[in-house]
């Protein structure tokens, strides 16, 4: 595909979501639109791609609370705000589709949700809040719930909550029609205590997640089944010579599942790790990140195109992480302040 078309999430209190576009021919990366939403996080769209929801941090609307706002997106990417709801707890930080219902991670606020839509793809009602309690080992950043991902297992089956504070990640049973039960919620705990579990990512089988942990600067290879992540194997993020401050953010499969990236602040990198038949992992080395903060990444097509939202020095970056491990830097833009999140439209 020569022409690619994104959303990015800015978050700071001017920003809100870029829609861009990446012509491969001229390696330049233009804006489209800009619709302004402060705090704006975390990006999803509905399985048509006609419906955009998106995650605010700190609502400006709803007091002490953060925000889902839901969006129709028209055959051009242009948006059109539809409503918004309280997320349900500060720092709203990640969301996750399935049936009828939106589900939130609000890290501050300790907190999940569930939301039914209505038909017309807006948010009807807020039917769920789930309050996380637990701590663990890092006093500092360990001392409450802190939930910061959210999804549906392969299976169909369970909503995954990534809890950073609580080292570990919940599973709820789950009905696309009725939503998830409360009552069925068990832990599956990090690998080792201080861990700090941020996001996770299943491979194509959905037998094997791989999750990122914050604290630890780690990656670990759980199976899953039925609800439950059993750790087998945990490898470093950093280089070990590497000994500067530094917390992972996203974790992503390339397309065909043979590599694992997972991104470091600080040492402003995307490890790399190849992926065997048995879901284990082997380092493979780091792909630079072009710039500074990479809070997100993402691959834009098969060809090895990857998208980096770098926090820190508010840029876009886009790399070619060709086969042969060699990269190139393609384009860069730096229109936003705090690009969080990347999602690719078309």
């Amino acid at each position: 595909m020569s022409k690619h078309v994104f959303f990015v999430a800015a978050a700071s209190e001017d920003g809100g979501i870029h829609t861009l576009s990446f012509d491969a021919a001229d390696k330049s990366i233009t804006s489209l639109a800009f619709d302004p939403l402060p705090g704006c996080g975390y990006l999803i769209l509905s399985p048509d791609r006609t419906r955009l929801y998106a995650a605010v941090s700190r609502s400006a609307k709803y007091e002490n609370d953060g925000e889902l706002a839901a969006f129709a997106v028209d055959a051009d990417g242009r948006l059109t705000y539809l409503n918004s709801l309280p997320s349900g707890g500060l720092s709203c930080c990640h969301l996750a589709l399935a049936g009828n219902f939106v589900y939130t991670a609000n890290y501050t606020g300790g907190t999940a949700a569930e939301f039914a839509l209505a038909a017309d793809g807006s948010l009807a009602s807020r039917t769920q809040l789930l309050e996380h309690k637990g701590q663990s080992v890092n006093k500092a950043r360990q001392e409450m719930a802190h939930p910061h991902y959210v999804s549906i297992t392969p299976d169909g089956n369970w909503l995954a909550v990534v809890d950073l504070g609580c080292d570990g990640t919940y599973f709820y049973r789950f009905d696309p029609a009725r939503g998830i039960d409360p009552a069925s919620a068990s832990l599956s705990s990090a690998a080792t205590p201080g861990d700090g579990p941020r996001h996770l990512v299943f491979n194509a089988a959905g037998n094997i997640a791989y999750v990122a942990n914050e604290l630890a600067n780690s990656v670990t290879a759980c199976t899953y089944s039925s609800g439950a992540l059993k750790p087998f194997q945990t490898l470093p993020t950093l280089p070990a010579d590497f000994t500067t401050a530094n917390t992972v953010a996203a974790i992503r499969l390339s397309h065909d599942g043979k590599l694992l990236y997972c991104s470091n602040r600080g040492h402003d990198s995307i490890a790399l790790y190849r992926v065997a038949s048995d879901g284990s992992l082997e380092e493979a080395g780091h792909l630079p990140a072009i710039g500074q903060g990479p809070r997100d990444f993402i691959a834009l097509d098969k060809s090895g195109l990857i998208a980096v939202g770098n926090e820190g020095s508010n840029t876009l970056d886009l790399l070619r992480h060709n086969p042969d491990g060699s990269w190139q830097k393609v384009a860069s833009r730096s229109i936003m302040s705090r690009p969080i999140c990347i999602l690719p439209w078309l």
